[in-house]
């Protein structure tokens, strides 16, 4: 009996240590400040020091990065993502499970799709899609009420926008919609509905 309670006071033990370092949300100068992590078993070794990692010619299509590996979700402090000028076809849905992941850039890759899940990131404010081959946008992004920038650029098939949805982000500021298939009207409406927000188009 007593070797069992030693057991599970230990795992819990455990758990509060792991939660105690996934709980600490950088302000932009603290994340600014910290490495950037390329190679991902360095990133493994390194789990709860790991705030900023940026995935680059690792292999895969004509040596681009062609996927983000699932285990990518054990670094739990992770605030900054970036996979951008690759070759990515489609984002892990466990994703969603960096709660505190604050940027996240995929830009020039070839994605078609962008999981809903991912529109649960409580704490995203910096996501950039520019610049692949998506046809729609879910409505629920709105769940990402902390949403600063937003840039969806150059996405020639993306007929499937949002609009109300963008309309119900209160924190929005910059909304990027240069070479997407919408009138010239939608988008003077859109700017007139949100004076706030810097629409780029």
């Amino acid at each position: 009996m007593r070797n069992v309670k030693f057991w599970v006071l230990l795992l819990v033990l455990g758990l509060s240590g792991k939660s105690l370092l996934a709980q600490e949300l950088l302000s932009e100068p603290e994340l600014e400040k910290k490495p950037i992590y390329h190679r991902l078993d360095q990133a493994y070794k390194a789990r709860d020091k790991v705030y900023r990692l940026e995935l680059r010619g690792s292999g895969g299509y004509y040596g681009q990065v062609d996927q983000i590996p699932e285990r990518i979700d054990t670094l739990y402090n992770l605030q900054y993502l970036r996979v951008s000028g690759e070759a990515l076809r489609q984002v892990p849905t466990r994703l969603v499970n960096l709660r505190r992941l604050q940027k996240l850039f995929l830009s020039n890759n070839r994605l078609e799709f962008f999981p809903d899940t991912l529109f649960y990131l409580p704490e995203l404010r910096h996501l950039d899609l520019s610049h692949n081959m998506l046809s729609r946008l879910s409505e629920k992004i709105v769940h990402l009420q902390k949403l600063e920038f937003l840039y969806l650029d150059a996405n020639p098939q993306l007929q499937d926008i949002p609009w109300e949805a963008l309309k119900r982000l209160p924190q929005l500021k910059v909304l990027g919609l240069r070479q997407v298939p919408a009138s010239r009207e939608r988008l003077e409406s859109l700017r007139l509905a949100l004076p706030q927000v810097d629409i780029q188009f």
